[in-house]
């Protein structure tokens, strides 16, 4: 599995994460958001605490920090693969067997 970030900005000051993470099978993104909301409010961790494990602060696209930090959200938020093939499920299951789907994912994946 591959991951990389892609960094977009809105007004010039923020920075807004997707994560790109692609498989054999598929590329799937994940709109993360705003860089330090999502450090602290998804992961519980600080920013520099992240910069600290990746050993860079360099994490602009095409740079090696940007794919340490990819492999590190990935591990933080355990995905792999097959979770990754999985995730599309929610989308095509009627809502009235959703809430099965969902208790089967969670018990066996997350």
């Amino acid at each position: 599995m591959k991951a990389e970030i892609k960094i977009s900005s809105a007004y010039g000051f923020d920075r807004n994460w997707t994560l790109v993470v692609s498989t054999a099978k598929k590329t799937k993104s994940f709109y993360l958001g705003q860089d330090v909301k999502f450090c602290s409010r998804v992961l519980g961790i600080e920013p520099s605490y992240i910069v600290r494990q990746i050993g860079t602060g360099e994490i602009s696209e095409g740079m090696p920090g940007n794919k340490k930090l990819a492999k590190f959200i990935v591990n933080e938020l355990g995905l792999n693969g097959r979770l990754i093939d999985i995730l599309n499920l929610g989308r095509f299951v009627p809502n009235k067997k959703k809430k099965k789907v969902f208790k089967f994912l969670k018990q066996n994946f997350l």
